[in-house]
Parts: C-alpha cells; structure tokens; sequence
C-alpha cells in the first residue's frame, strides 16, 4: 500500500472528524485560509546571498520585550560547568512555527493552551490575523499565547532552534548551523528579543537529533556524521562535549526516513527509560532498530542502572516512516501523534504504562507526518532557568522485552 491509499483511507475519517469538532467546540476549520504546503523533504534551494531576516518585536500587547542586538560569545564554554536540558525538565512555555498544516496546529495549541503558556511564531501580520481568527473561532484563552514574527522558511522549530544550556547557572542558547538561511537566524532573533546571550557551534546539529539526560549522556544517530564531513568523529564528539556538555554521546544507526533524526524512532523519557520504536520483522530496517535496542539496553545510565527500553509500534506501510516517538514532554502531560490507525490506542497504552502520573494527550498529526515530521518536530520547548528536573513516578518493567 503506498502513501497514496493511506491517504484516500484516512480522508474519509479526517473529514467526519472536522465536522465533528465543529459542532462540538474542538477545532474549527476554515480550509480556504490554508497556506502552501512546507515540505521537510527535499528542500528547495535558499539563495546563498539571501538577506539576513529582521529582528522583529512581538506584534501583541505583551510586556516590553528586548529587541537589540543579541549578545555572540566567541569563546567555548567550560564543559564542566554546562547543564543541556532534558525535555522533562520543567517547562515555561512551548514555541510553534505556524505555517502551515492549520487544523494540526489549532488541535495542537487548543489542546497545549490548557494548561501551558504557547509562543507563536509567524511570518506576517497577516499570517498573525489568520491564526488569531482560528484560534478565536476555537475559543483558545488569548492569555495564554504571545505572537511573534520572524521571517522563516519552515515549519521544523525543533530543528533550528537553539539548544538551551546555563553555564555556570547563567543562561546561554547554543546556535547550531542550519542548512536552511532563514532559519538558521532564529537562533539571534530569539537572542534579540529575549536578551539572552548566543553561543555558536560549529556544527550541523539538528535539535531532532539530539536528547539528553541533563548529566551528560547524549543520543544522536550518524546522521552527525553524514552533515559534518569536514569534521573527525573525534572533533564532533570535542564539540558536543565541550558546547552543550555531552560528556558520553551515544551514536545510534540512522533510518532512511530523510530526516536521519533520532526523534523520528526513539525518545528519551526520563534518566534510564527509553522508547525506541519496533518494525515487523519483514520490514527493511527492522534490523537497525533492534540493533539500536540492544545497544541501548547495554548502557549504564546515570542512575547507575541500565536502560529500560519501552518498545512502540512503528505503523503506516514501509517506507511511510510514521511514528510514535515523535512525542512531546511539557510538565506532567505528555503529547502523543496518532494517526486514525488500529496502532494508535496501543501506543497510548505503551505511554500509560511508561510514564504513570503523566497525562497522555493524542494529537491527530496525518498532516505534518506526510512532510517529514510529528509533534516534536513542530515543537520546542521554553525551559524554567531556574528549577529542577522533575521525577518520575516508579514505571512497571518494559513490555516487549
């Protein structure tokens, strides 16, 4: 079955759900206000002379926010004063790029405004009027979101967003190349308008491609091989360990997905819990994930135990690479893409059982898993500086081992 038949499959269920939601107070939809479709695959091409996007204040009537000149640190930090964020560690905000993929983005923001602050980046007004009108339409709490416009090209803001570190307690986002331009300046708007110094590494990181504990066990794949060719492993490993604190980086074997990201097959839940996903054994690539596992399960995690792995189904048809995994953390809810597949209620059982005290919100992600990606890829989220990670309540043993 290709991506097609899923697709004229799943349309007829799509469409029952939005009337559904329209006369329920879910989200509402206005199809003929849809933008073009932002593809993660095979991107066009930016002009290498492309001009540097303007640092832009938030158009809403949030407090004064800072708009000079974000602050370049030239020297490395010292490693041993580093803390990366782990994803559960306590939330303030989440951002989102809103492009794109409106009736996604309106359940996804709906659902996170709940409970959570949400920041919205645009492109324009009028792509600020369009978004405020759905979300009006959808009677989201307008306290609980702050626009802001930046001129960029796509939806991934995991992807080229900063990675949050502190240094010495102090506050520092690390800005990793990016192969898109416009994007790959999101990192000195966030500076500019926060007042947060940026710190530049020279690598090709992608924030799909990297997870961490917060005491310096790091996981990406080789696909931070492939994007850094004028760098030795030995160098990538300087880098990360001496930028963002990976004292131990774990390189797993990357899928054909496109994207070559760890989020697209595995997540790191807390300390010593990982979820890694779990083809059919006739599929192509069900080797690397169970090769991936056992590397895994033979880790001495930073408790002192080794990892428990939680296996998840990895549904749709070969070569359609939809997952699970592609989940997000925000405080105590947990969000989840699902699909309309038969897979979907099982993979919400698996997040039960993983991750008991956490509330597991689904979020129907057909839309942005078509072009490459899921929730954490559309997704980043804004740290408290200050606070502790938080706990995990006591997880029964993995299922599937």
């Amino acid at each position: 079955m290709t991506r097609f038949d899923l697709l004229l499959i799943a349309a007829p269920f799509v469409s029952a759900w939005v009337f559904l939601t329209s006369i329920t107070g879910a989200p509402v939809f206005n199809s003929s206000l849809s933008t073009p479709r932002v593809l993660r695959l095979n991107p066009p091409g930016i002009p290498t002379n492309h001009a540097i996007p303007a640092l832009n204040a938030p158009q809403d009537a949030s407090p004064p926010i800072n708009t000079r000149a974000p602050s370049i640190k030239q020297s490395r930090p010292k490693s041993d004063n580093i803390v990366f964020f782990p994803e559960w560690h306590p939330a303030s905000a989440v951002m989102v790029s809103w492009l794109d993929f409106d009736l996604y983005y309106t359940d996804l923001v709906m659902k996170l405004t709940r409970k959570n602050q949400v920041q919205i980046i645009v492109d324009s007004a009028n792509q600020k009027d369009h978004v405020q009108t759905l979300l009006s339409l959808n009677r989201v709490d307008p306290a609980m979101v702050t626009f802001y416009t930046c001129i960029i090209d796509d939806v991934w803001i995991v992807d080229y967003s900063p990675l949050y570190i502190t240094v010495s307690n102090q506050p520092i986002l690390v800005d990793m190349k990016y192969f898109r331009t416009l994007d790959d300046h999101f990192p000195e708007f966030l500076g500019a308008v926060t007042g947060l110094s940026v710190q530049p590494m020279p690598l090709v990181l992608e924030g799909g491609n990297v997870m961490t504990d917060g005491h310096g066990n790091c996981f990406t794949t080789t696909e931070i091989l492939a994007q850094n060719p004028d760098y030795s492993e030995s160098q990538i490993r300087d880098f990360v360990l001496s930028y963002i604190g990976c004292s131990r980086l774990h390189i797993l074997k990357k899928l054909s997905d496109g994207t070559g990201h760890i989020d697209m097959y595995a997540k790191l839940l807390h300390e010593d819990l990982m979820l890694v996903g779990q083809y059919e054994i006739a599929d192509k690539e069900y080797e690397i994930l169970e090769y991936n596992t056992r590397y895994i399960e033979n880790l001495i995690s930073c408790t002192g135990r080794r990892y428990t792995v939680f296996r998840i189904p990895m549904p749709g048809s070969p070569g359609d690479y939809m997952t699970y995994t592609n989940s997000l953390i925000v405080n105590d809810q947990v969000f989840v893409p699902v699909y309309d597949l038969p897979e979907d209620s099982i993979a919400l059982c698996i997040y039960h059982d993983a991750m008991p005290g956490y509330e597991i919100v689904p979020v129907v992600a057909v839309d942005p898993i078509f072009a490459g990606g899921a929730i954490h890829c559309t997704t980043k989220i804004v740290p408290q500086w200050n606070a502790s990670s938080l706990p995990l309540q006591e997880s029964p043993k993995a299922s599937g081992k």
